[in-house]
């Protein structure tokens, strides 16, 4: 017995392995993806002729055009939780053995596709539930034999758990086949999209929006280093300029590796922070990744913003050479955004891309017409960055 136990061990050891690589894998491009038609084209579009303005565009891009699915995010977790849960109302089997089959419905869950395990989880529990309350209404006193009324309560309660979740994808996304004829429901459930989806669908999480980044770096700059930075739940893409890796990472604004972790560390409210840096490389026609750098970040300090820099290049942003004068009475119009101050450095990517920030989320405020500001004072408070608007 003791011997089975350590090859079971020896087994399951070697399994979390190949979740580990495969994991990993969920967010590299391939070939096909780094060459294909749609990344071609954007890449043209998004080009400029500087690389601050280039990066930029990449990242405001992604948070104009793109959203993120929050059901790919957390259903397969929610989904898989529930399958594991089951396994522990399957009646007349030992807890050792149920210990053994949960484990296993997590190997399959995490190797494979849950959109294809989920519909035998359903018919099975359907059926399971269907047998036993026919036994109850038959004669309860014999389906009390078989399992425990609590049991089929139990069964009922994960059958509703699994069942309610898809119905509610179907209700959600029933219409977006008629702007999108192509789109498929499982995709919700699988593990890793190819980028000719994500930029049909327009929806994306985290993985999805470092495999796009990725796609588009390795053709606009395939001369520089591309990295992945990993950290608890998350992935985002980064490029070496110069001597520096900056972080792209869905929105504005473009970061400096440090100022990406810290700003994680924070907002995941963590001590310490555990963070793994891959250098990828594309040979071969596949992405290779080499994990280069290994830390556990603890303590960074919040940087000290410059808003005299800030303020004066968001009103060259704005084409604002001069404030408007009223004798109207001024308004104020406060935006605040959080932790912004942890993402600032007095860089030139960063500034830049921050202040794009700032423009589109005035612009967005005031729906384009600027014409009605009469003066802006960029502020730091604490970890975050106000923008204070005054208009008539």
């Amino acid at each position: 017995m003791y011997r089975i136990l350590n090859e079971m061990k020896s087994m399951f050891s070697k399994m979390a392995d190949v979740i580990k690589n495969l994991d990993k894998r969920q967010y590299l491009p391939s070939e096909k993806d780094i060459e294909h038609k749609d990344i071609k084209e954007l890449s043209n579009i998004l080009k400029e002729d500087s690389e601050v303005k280039t990066l930029t565009n990449i990242l405001e891009w992604q948070e104009r055009n793109i959203i993120y699915w929050a059901e790919r995010a957390y259903m397969h977790l929610l989904l898989g939780m529930i399958a594991m849960i089951s396994v522990w109302f399957l009646p007349k089997l030992e807890p050792q053995i149920k210990v053994i089959l949960t484990l296993l419905v997590l190997v399959v869950l995490s190797l494979g596709n849950i959109y294809f395990y989920l519909p035998t989880q359903i018919i099975l529990l359907g059926w399971l539930l269907f047998v036993l309350w026919s036994l109850y209404r038959i004669n309860p006193l014999v389906g009390m034999q078989v399992v425990s009324l609590e049991y089929v309560m139990g069964l009922s309660a994960i059958l509703g758990g699994i069942i309610s979740p898809i119905v509610y994808l179907w209700l959600k996304y029933r219409t977006i086949k008629y702007y999108i004829p192509n789109f498929k429901l499982s995709d919700t459930f699988e593990t890793s999209l190819s980028v000719e989806k994500i930029l049909k669908y327009r929806l994306a999480v985290c993985r999805d929006y470092a495999k796009l980044t990725a796609a588009l770096l390795f053709n606009l700059y395939p001369k520089n280093e591309i990295y992945f930075i990993e950290i608890p739940s998350h992935v985002a893409t980064g490029i070496k300029i110069g001597n520096k890796i900056y972080v792209l990472d869905q929105r504005l604004p473009i970061t400096s590796l440090e100022r990406w972790i810290g700003y994680w560390r924070s907002r995941l409210n963590k001590k310490s922070l555990n963070v793994i840096i891959l250098k990828a490389f594309y040979q071969e026609g596949r992405i290779k990744i080499e994990e280069v750098d290994k830390r556990e970040v603890k303590n960074l300090s919040i940087p000290i913003v410059d808003v005299n820099s800030l303020n004066k290049r968001l009103l060259e942003e704005l084409g604002i050479e001069k404030m408007t004068v009223s004798n109207k009475v001024e308004k104020i119009k406060s935006i605040r955004l959080k932790d912004m101050a942890l993402k600032y450095e007095n860089d030139e990517i960063v500034e830049y891309s921050m202040v794009r920030a700032f423009k589109n989320k005035i612009l967005n405020e005031f729906c384009g017409d600027i014409k009605k500001i009469t003066k802006i004072a960029v502020q730091q408070d604490g970890k975050d960055i106000v923008l204070n608007i005054f208009y008539f």
